[in-house]
């Protein structure tokens, strides 16, 4: 199970700036990352190895703290508006990798609760919507990837 650094490293988080937030996106989050945010909103994983599914070595590390609701960098209200039309709209960036990949969670429909890689690279920016073949599921909730950073990812 990966241990969280560095909570609160912008200070708790206020119920009502969730609720703000989550009437901005639209979904209320899923129960686990709910709970993490309340809990550490944001922090920084160890370990923090991104291991795929199917794999044996690390593909990537997490780039420093989750993201948290908070004034200032990585504030997750500020990256959701910035992946508005490149991130699937039932997805939720919640960390980014050392590559600039995102680590997202479904927020909604059939993907809600799971957790999802987002590669950069596969993205295609002048669609009409923003597809999924650039998109790998790594765990089935918030917690498996938790219990997972380190090793081989479940999938999804």
């Amino acid at each position: 199970m990966a241990h969280v650094r560095d909570s609160n490293r912008n200070g708790p988080l206020d119920a009502a700036r969730l609720a703000a937030f989550e009437a901005q996106v639209g979904a209320k989050l899923p129960d686990e990352y709910r709970e993490f945010l309340l809990t550490h909103n944001g922090g920084e994983l160890s370990p923090d190895e991104l291991v795929l599914p199917g794999e044996t070595e690390p593909f990537s590390s997490l780039a420093g703290p989750l993201f948290g609701l908070h004034d200032g960098p990585s504030a997750l209200d500020e990256v959701w508006e910035n992946c508005d039309g490149e991130v699937p709209p039932e997805l939720l960036a919640f960390a980014q990798d050392v590559g600039g990949n995102l680590l997202c969670i479904g927020i909604r429909g059939e993907s809600r609760g799971r957790v999802y890689f987002w590669d950069h690279d596969g993205a295609d920016p002048g669609a009409d919507e923003p597809g999924w073949d650039n998109v790998t599921p790594l765990a089935r909730s918030f917690g498996a990837f938790l219990n997972h950073l380190g090793a081989p990812q479940p999938g999804g």
